[in-house]
């Protein structure tokens, strides 16, 4: 899937106890996301991948309670983030699992 100058909210979510995602990249599934904002509130993920590829250039994560971007899982991902930012992230990015990243 490829996203270009998208803006993405869940800022009305705000149950802590559970966290939400904004994008899932499944196995296998590719993501290009440019010139992009993810915005969340308090319990949200800004993409979640469970393998795959996340290719993210010029992109704005913000006020994820949560995580701006999580890796988890057993399949092999890959993570490339290029001129973003985040701003009011508890986590910005969490690697969990045999992965390669370029921030």
């Amino acid at each position: 899937m490829q996203l270009d100058e998208c803006r993405i909210s869940l800022a009305c979510q705000n149950d802590s106890r559970r966290l939400y995602a904004c994008i899932i990249v499944e196995e296998e599934g590719t993501l290009i996301i440019n010139r992009s904002e993810i915005a969340g509130s308090a319990g949200t993920i800004g993409i979640y991948c469970n393998g795959g590829k996340v290719n993210i250039r010029e992109c704005s994560f913000k006020d994820h309670g949560g995580i701006a971007i999580l890796m988890s899982g057993n399949k092999s991902a890959n993570l490339v983030v290029k001129n973003s930012n985040f701003t009011s992230c508890s986590y910005a990015v969490i690697l969990n699992g045999p992965f390669t990243s370029s921030i």
